[in-house]
């Protein structure tokens, strides 16, 4: 097997060092005391710059690198409006559920000492009714995703009128997953009277626009370059053939281990290769488990917790787990596949190094995939890029695994189609590039010429078309012999002179069954003994069965019960009386 390992050479990323420390930001006493126990007490550049102007209570679009902070930066400030505003309530909107559970935490950790302030998770894959419980309760922090909010909102089980803050966390993957009409449908519900913040950790063009909408007078906090990854992230990248991918995966796992004791998310781009490549890792006694949209809530909870709680080493995910994951002892993202989009390579790799530590990423690509590396490459370090396009120029005609053809993955991330690759009209300084010359049609024989062509048939020189005029008259039907009258024909068939019909009457009589045998004479039951138990008396129509009088076959005498009519002295007898097939009572 061979492949080639490359590690980026990363310039090291300078970023604004805060001085200040949370008691300078005049906190309630009840969240000053939280932060202190939970050792809590430099600001990250993005809190020491945000947190100030939310409490000002200014719109505010706020952009940092993924795990700089974010959550903490609009959280802090939030309960801290909600503790003076005791009729406020806070919505938190987030593209996935995981991300949704991650800042549920973060809420619960900031209101352990305030029981007053309630929360609601609305999230899909769980019970709506223990949600629409917990919303009546009136929760002043409601954190949830926008299809199941606007599920609430219908069911009128959530009321809009009361909120006066709105937090968009990870908006630029909101708008990416399609979220935009939901967004626009939850905010004709709130009041326009209400702060927005608007929280992103890249900041494409639309997103400008969109919050141009969303926010109003709002003030802009950037930190950092978005568009570039944490600078304590060591990159390395694998250029391997697709076939080789799992044992290249194998190798670098297996040489992990005992000598690191971090965990390694692998992210894949379907569901079923999470699924596969997870089941091919646990047959090599890897502790290992996949995470995909298919898995159900509940399973997906109790997937994330053994990753947290260390019962599993090895998380195959796909983007799904790109956003909201924050565990400290995650050391190593490995891509197997590139990302469909070069912002979520970004993302992808943010899932290490959190809160200052280290971490690493490796990534895997393949021949067919090497645009996409160069577009992240452009996107992240734009000095590698060059370098990445000197030492491996772009391959010509690449074929597709999907058909023939050069596989255009220049289109994904918005290139122009077929990159740099030139015509053929420009390969002129290639060896034999006179048979690529286009031909001249100058040196052709001449085309035929309509001019020259035989003038078309006259059909005025033709002899003259069938007149219909001179032929036979047509047949005169009037001059024929008259129809058939009936009339005169003979006369019908008259039935009354026909034989007369089978009479009824005249039928043979039917059998008579009362000369049948009479079965009145037959032997009368009532005489016979009969069998029973020792229940007692029971009836059977309009007689009764008595066995009350028996003993135990085994004490000598024994007297079986007897058919009488006690009890039923008054009833008919019935006899089988034979007459004309019917049975009469007497």
């Amino acid at each position: 097997m061979s492949h080639s390992q490359e590690t980026l050479v990363e310039q090291p990323l300078v970023e604004q060092q805060s001085t200040k420390t949370f008691s300078d930001f005049n906190l309630p006493a009840i969240l000053a005391q939280t932060l202190e126990e939970h050792k809590f007490t430099n600001p990250t550049p993005i809190q020491a710059q945000s947190i100030p102007l939310i409490l000002q209570g200014t719109d505010l679009l706020g952009t940092a690198q993924t795990g700089t902070g974010k959550t903490l930066a609009f959280s802090l400030p939030t309960v801290a409006r909600l503790l003076e505003e005791p009729t406020a309530t806070a919505l938190i909107l987030v593209p996935t559920r995981e991300l949704a559970q991650q800042v549920t935490k973060t809420f619960h950790l900031l209101l352990k000492k305030q029981k007053s302030i309630k929360t609601a998770l609305l999230i899909g894959g769980e019970f709506i009714r223990q949600q629409i419980s917990d919303l009546n309760k009136k929760p002043r922090v409601i954190i949830g995703t926008p299809g199941r909010v606007i599920d609430h909102l219908e069911r009128k089980t959530l009321n809009p009128e009361s909120v006066k803050y709105l937090i968009l966390d990870e908006m630029d993957r909101m708008l990416d997953m399609g979220f935009g009409i939901q967004l626009d449908q939850i905010l004709s519900y709130l009041p326009a009277d209400r702060q927005t913040l608007m929280f992103s950790a890249t900041l494409p063009s639309h997103i400008s626009k969109i919050a141009q909408r969303y926010l109003k007078n709002p003030m802009t906090v950037s930190i950092g370059e978005h568009s570039r990854p944490v600078a304590k992230i060591k990159q390395d990248v694998l250029f391997v053939k697709q076939a080789e991918k799992f044992n290249t995966l194998v190798e670098q796992l297996q040489a992990r281990e005992g000598k690191s004791l971090g965990s390694v998310i692998i992210f894949v781009k379907t569901k079923i290769d999470a699924d596969d490549i997870s089941e091919q890792l646990r047959d090599q006694r890897f502790r290992v488990a996949a995470m995909h949209g298919d898995l159900r809530q509940a399973k997906r909870k109790r997937v994330l917790n053994d990753f947290r709680t260390k019962k599993i080493d090895i998380l195959v995910a796909t983007d799904i787990a790109a956003r909201g994951i924050d565990i400290a002892h995650i050391e190593l993202v490995i891509n197997y596949d590139l990302p469909q989009a070069a912002e979520d390579y970004v993302h992808r790799i943010g899932r290490t190094a959190r809160g200052g530590a280290e971490g690493a990423s490796l990534s895997f690509v393949a021949p067919f995939e090497q645009g996409k590396w160069k577009e992240i490459l452009r996107l992240t370090n734009p000095e590698a890029a060059k370098e990445f396009a000197s030492k491996f120029p772009e391959r010509k005609g690449s074929q597709s695994r999907f058909g023939g053809g050069r596989r255009d993955s220049d289109r994904r991330f918005g290139g122009r189609s077929g990159s740099d690759r030139p015509f053929r009209s420009e390969r002129s300084d290639r060896p034999g590039s006179d048979k690529f010359a286009r031909f001249d049609r100058a040196d052709r024989a001449p085309r035929f010429e309509r001019s020259e062509r035989p003038a078309r048939f006259d059909r005025s020189e033709s002899a003259p078309r069938f007149d219909r005029s001179e032929s036979a008259p047509r047949f005169d039907r009037s001059e024929s012999a008259p129809r058939f009258e009936r009339s005169d024909s003979a006369p019908r068939f008259d039935r009354s002179e026909s034989a007369p019909r089978f009479e009824r009457a005249e039928k043979p009589a039917r059998f008579d069954r009362s000369d049948r045998f009479d079965r009145s004479d037959r032997f009368d039951r009532s005489d016979r003994p009969s069998r029973g138990g020792d229940r007692g008396e029971r009836s059977f129509g309009g007689r009764s069965f008595d066995n009350r009088d028996r003993r135990d076959s085994r004490g000598g005498d024994s007297r079986r019960g007897s058919f009488s009519n006690k009890g039923h002295s008054d009833a008919p007898k019935k006899a089988m009386n034979v007459q004309q097939g019917r049975i009469v009572q007497s």
